[in-house]
């Protein structure tokens, strides 16, 4: 059996264990699934989107790691298609682009594809929330600062930022906080999402 076929398979199996547990907790499996969080705050996911995009597979034999990763892999593809998102990169002075224009980082991450593998682990005593080992692709998001009490946006931006602005995108910052690293791609795309997911 091919990678692909396996690949196939595996995202099936994942997308069936999603939608019995949907069933399970009342929530219908269609396309605009309902899910509330601790907080009561209502989410809705809307229409997968068309062929193409970035599907985040999680890792996990939890639940609701499980379920909001789905749910945020389609937020994300949902957010960065939208107007709001290409207005808000449109008009952002970023910097590190790769000598591209915003125009060309847009359509680089709009037209991104690819499937992402989505850890969990546990470290306390440190402000690390999510982070990659490269030249991994895989995004590994640390239990101690993520619930399913996080708002799915939340969940959409860090992958976003780590899945379209370093893995596809190639996109780097400064490892160490400055004013100006807000302005690079991946942080300019978790302030995108803070204005554009909804």
């Amino acid at each position: 059996m091919n990678k692909e076929a396996k690949f196939g398979y595996f995202y099936i199996s994942l997308l069936l264990v999603v939608a019995i547990y949907g069933c399970t907790k009342n929530i219908k499996p269609d396309v605009n699934t309902d899910i509330f969080h601790a907080s009561g705050e209502k989410v809705t996911s809307s229409t997968p989107p068309k062929v193409g995009g970035v599907t985040f597979i999680p890792e996990s034999q939890n639940k609701d790691e499980i379920l909001m990763v789905t749910v945020a892999s389609d937020k994300v593809n949902e957010v960065v298609q939208s107007k709001c998102f290409a207005d808000f990169m449109l008009d952002r002075d970023m910097i590190q682009t790769k000598g591209q224009s915003n125009e060309q980082v847009v359509k680089a991450l709009q037209s991104a594809s690819g499937t992402i593998k989505v850890k969990f682990y546990s470290k306390r005593w440190t402000s690390e929330m999510a982070v990659r080992y490269p030249p991994s692709s895989d995004i590994n998001f640390n239990r101690v600062y993520w619930t399913g009490n996080n708002h799915v946006c939340e969940w959409a931006s860090t992958l976003a930022h780590e899945g379209l602005g370093h893995v596809l995108g190639d996109y780097d910052h400064d490892f160490k906080y400055s004013k100006s690293r807000d302005f690079s791609v991946p942080y300019s795309i978790n302030f995108a999402f803070k204005q554009c997911c909804k």
